[in-house]
């Protein structure tokens, strides 16, 4: 009984670091998107989020705002484990990473009037949700991984 909780724990934990693993590694995506578009390079470089130019702080900033949808889907899916099936779950992670994530950067667009033009934040929000979409992709194909490797 004890090993079972300590295995249902670890599995959580595990969870857990992925949605770390997945912040980060969509987060070192846009980044190097950023370096390929000036458009995007734009918005990870202040605006509207003050981003300092230095690439690890930008991957740490963008990692920081995709966390929230993240975890908000981590939790979804925890909940959801057992009533829907893998297809549902998958489409639970991107609509939670997207949702968020878009929001966060449709209400920073919209608190910060001196970096991002008014009228913008339909985009930014856009651009958020795209981004949160990204992270949901990586999360859910370590989810997925992590089922094939374990059995379930």
């Amino acid at each position: 009984m004890m090993a079972a909780a300590r295995d249902e724990s670890m599995r959580m934990m595990k969870k857990l670091a992925m949605v770390v693993i997945a912040a980060g590694s969509a987060g070192l995506l846009l980044v190097l998107l950023g370096q390929l578009s000036p458009a995007v390079e734009e918005v990870l470089y202040g605006k509207p989020l003050r981003f300092d130019p230095d690439d690890g702080l930008a991957v740490l900033m963008v990692a920081t705002i995709l966390a929230p949808g993240a975890l908000t889907a981590w939790l979804a899916e925890l909940l959801a484990e057992s009533r829907l099936g893998s297809r549902a779950r998958a489409a639970l992670v991107l609509v939670c990473n997207g949702l968020v994530t878009g929001a966060l950067f449709g209400l920073f667009a919209t608190l910060d009037d001196y970096f991002t033009a008014p009228g913008l934040e339909p985009t930014y929000a856009l651009m958020g949700a795209a981004a949160g979409a990204v992270c949901g992709i990586i999360q859910w194909s370590i989810l997925a991984r992590m089922a094939t490797r374990n059995g379930a």
